[in-house]
């Protein structure tokens, strides 16, 4: 699914609030009495309705008669349910697949749906009516750009890119191990994506004839998928063995596979990763392995020392055009044997299932499935424990108990603060959506599927739900249930306050002046860097709204209509480089 180059961005702020305010709206279950039930995809509509792509089996959520679909029929599991902006009422169920993988949605507010052997469907954005249908695809992955390029993963590991009719552009097939998201760059016309390889490093090691590793790539093709417009990492085998004698690059043996990737409002591109140990590939350039690469780490849950081969989390920040490395972190779970324990190994933190996001703030939210040791109250009473710095964490259960589970994690936008973690229950969270309103106040909404029920589901934590105004208090009967959660936040204003003058860090000053009458206004800019050539204007769904040109240090751009609360600006150098910030209203 669906986009600044966050380290600038902090220092470009003059009043960051770094606290959050958090309330949970609505926790409840949703599904019926099948055993695969789960949530897979949730977006945000304009006028705030949350939109659920689920697999419900047989459940009658809400009580609500459902709109039959492309052929479905009352007991056709995969459905599209409609919450309440709060998430306590059901609007609407429309049942239209046997089962769906994924969901998209366009700048026009069109719903796209990878709907496994019932293929792909874009819905109107009333979900009332099938626009298109292709029912030759196995929908697994699915993305649309804002030019309505939709890109389509099946499970066959095949890429097929049609355009807003939905007639084909383009297509590939990959020899890959495997080929896990795909997500579309409508300013390049690029879409891009990421898996992994097996290989080997050519000589021998325990219980090995020939060394295996696992080696995650990016790669970005043209919209007719005729031409590899850039790679990232997939190194040689040998490249990453420091006993391999022809070359020193270290030891960045840990397997490593790419799971999902995202373009944020503002352009850039964001990836989520696994990797089986702290010696990854990720801490060298994914262009030049023998150069480093930026990751911002800190405390324990962001450093991977005392920990081996379990399933970790890395993320970063790309540039799109050509896969310049921007900006990465690391995260994973901590083992403590015992209470007190201040010397907890590595755990597990998976995103394999899961997801990542970026709001219009930057903030970049994560999540997936963990093992214990989350970071929230009572996972040990270790010193090195301490809450997020001005944030928030949450545990729904009482007592040093199981601290893991269906987690989101929220990052600030220079991925150096957590803003906030919880889990509310077993299993894995494998959908997020964000949308902010106009008071300052960020209506997030994660879902998924709770663990399957073990033999003590009365009180293991693994097997409940913390539930708040839920529409479906309990588990309707069968081994998986979905479940989602409606949260209000307030992260702090991250960008720089539209009503106030500010300076850009060392890169020059802007004041806004507005026409009330016209109802627009226009961002004036000065003592600019003597090699800025042009400055651009972009919405929050990254559509470039202007370019001008600069003279002398200085440029004037109109920004269009009260009704766009969010601007990015883009500043461009000579040499090619580009810096970003983030106007708010």
């Amino acid at each position: 699914m669906k986009k600044l180059k966050s380290a600038l961005l902090l220092c470009l702020c003059f009043s960051v609030k770094m606290h959050a305010d958090v309330s949970l709206s609505a926790v409840s279950w949703l599904g019926g009495s099948g055993d695969n039930d789960r949530v897979v995809g949730t977006v945000i509509q304009p006028d705030g309705k949350i939109v659920l792509a689920a697999n419900i089996s047989d459940a009658q959520s809400g009580g609500v008669q459902p709109a039959l679909l492309n052929g479905a029929t009352d007991t056709s599991g995969g459905a599209i349910v409609v919450l309440s902006a709060d998430g306590k009422s059901v609007v609407s169920v429309t049942r239209l697949a046997g089962e769906i993988m994924d969901m998209a949605i366009d700048s026009d507010d069109n719903i796209y749906l990878a709907a496994a052997h019932d293929g792909i469907l874009k819905l109107a954005s009333g979900i009332d009516a099938v626009s298109w249908s292709n029912s030759d695809i196995y929908g697994l992955r699915i993305d649309v750009g804002n030019d309505g390029t939709v890109a389509v993963l099946d499970n066959a590991k095949t890429l097929t890119v049609l355009d807003a009719s939905g007639s084909q552009l383009g297509s590939k097939k990959f020899g890959d191990t495997e080929v896990n998201d795909v997500c579309v760059a409508s300013a390049q016309r690029f879409v891009i994506v990421l898996g992994f390889n097996n290989k080997h490093t050519g000589r021998p090691c325990p219980g090995h004839n020939n060394c295996p590793v696992q080696v995650a790539f990016i790669r970005a093709f043209d919209y007719a998928c005729s031409t590899m417009q850039w790679e990232d990492y997939n190194w040689p085998g040998p490249w990453l063995d420091n006993e391999e004698p022809d070359h020193t690059y270290g030891n960045h043996m840990a397997d490593t596979r790419g799971y999902r990737a995202f373009i944020a409002g503002d352009g850039n591109l964001y990836c989520a990763f696994e990797t089986a140990g702290g010696n990854h590939m990720f801490r060298r350039d994914p262009k030049d392995i023998t150069k480093s690469a930026p990751i911002v780490g800190g405390d324990f849950w962001h450093n991977f020392y005392n920990s081996k081969s379990e399933h970790k989390t890395f993320f970063a920040r790309y540039e799109p055009a050509n896969g310049e490395y921007l900006l990465g972190q690391q995260f994973h779970t901590r083992y403590c044997a015992q209470e007190n324990d201040c010397k907890c190994g590595g755990n597990t933190a998976f995103v394999r299932d899961g997801n990542i996001y970026v709001d219009d703030a930057g903030c970049v939210y994560l999540v997936g499935a963990s093992a214990s040791g989350l970071p929230i109250p009572e996972f040990s009473n270790c010193k090195n424990f301490t809450m997020p710095e001005g944030g928030f964490a949450y545990n729904p259960f009482d007592g040093n108990v199981y601290t893991g589970g269906a987690y989101i994690l929220i990052m600030s936008p220079g991925l150096d603060k957590r803003l906030y973690c919880t889990r509310l229950s077993g299993g894995a969270t494998r959908a997020v959506a964000v949308s902010a309103g106009n008071n300052g106040a960020t209506t997030v909404v994660w879902a998924g599927n709770v663990s399957k029920l073990g033999t003590d589901h009365t009180s293991n934590p693994e097997w409940l739900l913390d539930t708040h105004n839920p529409l479906q208090p309990d588990r309707a009967g069968g081994e998986g249930e979905g479940f989602f959660a409606v949260m209000n936040a307030d992260f702090g204003s991250m960008a720089v306050d539209m009503e106030k003058n500010a300076r850009l860090s060392s890169s020059g000053t802007f004041i806004i002046k507005r026409n009330k009458l016209s109802r627009q206004a226009q961002l004036i800019l000065h003592d600019l860097r003597l090699d800025a050539q042009t400055i651009s204007v972009f919405d929050h769904q990254g559509r470039c709204l202007s370019t001008e040109s600069v003279n002398n240090g200085s440029a004037a751009i109109r920004l269009h209509g009260e009704t766009i609360r969010s601007y990015v600006i883009r500043i461009g150098y000579a040499n090619g480089k580009k810096q970003h910030f983030r106007l708010v209203q």
